[in-house]
């Protein structure tokens, strides 16, 4: 996978370098990438990253809020849990309670492989620490957070 890397000098005549937006799009392409690296060996997309980390945090949540807390679309959570359970990570499950939406689960298979991934995240976490500093860490993430809430 090809880095998606700019030369920032080259946004300073447009101005681009000044819009928040756009500094945020190019940061997001350039961690994305990264991790996906990390994650190729793994055969597995920070998408499905992300939704076995919350199953195993939150184990028999439904897709409708696994989907709200990964902000993602209906569609793109099926095919997202489908590819997983097709490897063996995941479980359906129709509750008693409200039998029109599944629990999702990890299997056993699927809780070993999480555990697994633990040194992919930490490599990538490592990279990203070194471009923005320890220190600046906490700041960095309560900005995005205020970000992510601008409404």
């Amino acid at each position: 996978m090809k880095s998606v890397s700019t030369d920032l000098s080259i946004l300073e005549p447009s101005g681009l370098h000044k819009h928040i937006g756009f500094m945020l799009r190019l940061a997001t392409a350039e961690v994305l990438h990264d991790f996906a690296q990390a994650l190729e060996k793994y055969q597995l997309r920070p998408a499905q990253y992300a939704c076995l980390l919350v199953v195993a945090a939150e184990p028999g949540l439904n897709q409708q809020r696994i989907g709200a807390i990964l902000s993602v679309k209906h569609s793109n959570l099926v095919a997202i849990i489908r590819a997983l359970q097709r490897r063996g990570f995941l479980d359906r499950a129709r509750p008693t309670r409200d039998r029109r939406s599944n629990s999702i689960h990890l299997t056993r298979s699927g809780a070993r492989f999480v555990e697994g991934l633990e040194s992919a995240f930490k490599q990538h976490h490592a990279r990203l620490l070194q471009k923005i500093g320890r220190r600046n860490l906490p700041q960095l993430l309560r900005s995005l957070s205020q970000l992510a809430r601008l409404d």
